[in-house]
């Protein structure tokens, strides 16, 4: 096995690490427990992969699952100790399958308030803070009744109004702590919502070209067809769920059927 591949999809490494091992589909989809036309559909992107089966396939080649999903070129399997890592073997399972979004992680992590936030959070569970508040509340409730007792009924309202509910300021610490994390962060990535909009919208153009080059004529374009060349444009930049895919594929087809020319513009 080479030690960095080319840059490609899903399918593209799965199908290369298959014919690498000089394995068919038939062979393989047998033996990462899946049938052979399901293989095929994600070997051409046709299918998004499940965690289970991108687990299987990164266990049979002994390489990683990111690798697997092509969010890396590098095969190699790194093996950290759990208990070195602090990790519970539930949190690295999740980790391992995909159902946490390492990138997203990654961001946060390597935020500078991120270990504030962490702290801030370990005080929040354990109770830490709130034992100190209640402490104060409890103080301040002695010193009220004390100076009721002495007719001091203005001064002791004073001083009761200083008790504070036992974990407010702690959740309002922590979401002021996400809150700039998430900002500054989404600052650094910067918005490329417009970019992907021109993008698609040349995309789709070259596509209505093609297709007019083909059948002559935008009213002979068979709706369903284009719909779903879009889509597979789309899902090369985004991967999506099966359920997902299908969904847009069906709600772009009346779209499609009602105006072509609208999508001229």
């Amino acid at each position: 096995m080479a030690a960095e591949y080319l840059p490609g999809t899903p399918g593209e490494r799965i199908r290369d690490l298959r014919k690498e091992a000089k394995l068919n589909q038939d062979e393989f989809a047998e033996a990462i427990g899946i049938s052979r036309s399901t293989l095929g559909d994600i070997e051409l992107d046709k299918r998004s992969i499940s965690s289970t089966t991108a687990l299987e396939i990164a266990k049979y080649f002994n390489v990683s699952v990111d690798f697997v999903l092509a969010k890396t070129d590098n095969p190699k399997v790194i093996n950290y100790d759990l208990k070195v890592l602090g990790l519970t073997q539930e949190a690295a399972d999740k980790l391992y399958t995909n159902q946490v979004d390492t990138g997203v992680l990654n961001l946060l992590i390597e935020h500078e308030k991120f270990g504030e936030l962490m702290h801030l959070i370990a005080f929040y569970l354990k109770d830490i803070n709130a034992e100190v508040k209640r402490t104060q509340n409890a103080l301040y409730s002695t010193i009220a009744d004390f100076l009721r007792k002495y007719g001091e009924d203005e001064n002791a309202d004073t001083v009761a109004a200083k008790k504070e509910p036992v974990y407010s300021a702690d959740i309002s610490k922590i979401q002021n702590c996400l809150n700039i994390i998430l900002k500054e962060t989404k600052d650094k990535l910067g918005d490329n919502t417009k970019e992907f909009h021109k993008e698609m919208k040349a995309t789709v153009a070259e596509l209505m070209k093609d297709k007019m080059r083909t059948n002559g004529a935008l009213r002979k374009i068979n709706a369903e067809e284009f719909a779903g060349d879009v889509v597979n444009v789309i899902t090369k930049s985004i991967p999506l769920p099966q359920e997902l895919t299908d969904n847009l594929r069906d709600a772009l087809v009346p779209i499609f059927k009602a105006d072509w020319r609208g999508i001229k513009k």
